[in-house]
């Protein structure tokens, strides 16, 4: 084997490389751009944020202002944010025990009144989970779109308002209203 022996060989070998180099690289692309459908779908879910839960109440929005600070403390909600003027409450759960030793969990209500007419206000909530624990992921945030706090804190603000039932207008949808 001569020193010309051995130049075929190591140019034999780098293409070689380059061959099975380029094919990996073709591969790993392909695997990545077969799973970002569903990534993409799950990145958008997590940072979209929810659809707020919306009724109509026939009272001023000074009434259900208070009406609706009444039932955050019927609910057991510390609120810890709350402006007449901006129309704005927001609420918080304590701190409940998470699925994990260590970890915890809060819920987060935000929301917002808005005078429709001096007898018609719209209250719109949106319902966040906080959630802690002691692993390297830390705290995270999840807006929720259906849960039940949403019902509970809807027949508490009635139950505060005098029993008045949510407006529903022509062509509303109130099962609609819910979601």
């Amino acid at each position: 084997m001569g020193p010309r022996d051995l130049a075929l060989s190591f140019a034999t070998t780098t293409r070689l490389t380059m061959r099975a180099l380029s094919f990996l690289s073709v591969c790993c692309i392909a695997f990545l751009y077969a799973g970002c459908e569903s990534v993409s779908n799950r990145v958008a879910q997590r940072f979209t944020p929810a659809t707020p839960q919306v009724r109509d109440y026939a009272k001023p929005a000074r009434d259900v202002f208070e009406a609706a600070q009444q039932a955050f403390k019927t609910l057991d909600f510390t609120v810890t944010r709350a402006g007449q003027a901006q129309g704005i409450i927001e609420a918080h759960s304590r701190l409940l025990p998470g699925a994990d030793f260590g970890s915890h969990r809060q819920f987060v209500f935000k929301v917002r009144f808005t005078s429709l007419e001096p007898a018609l206000t719209r209250v719109s909530a949106v319902l966040q989970r906080d959630e802690d624990d002691r692993t390297a992921s830390g705290a995270n945030s999840e807006d929720l779109s259906v849960h039940g706090l949403y019902d509970s804190f809807f027949a508490a603000l009635q139950q505060e308002l005098g029993g008045a039932q949510p407006v529903v207008g022509p062509g509303d949808n109130p099962v609609a209203q819910k979601d």
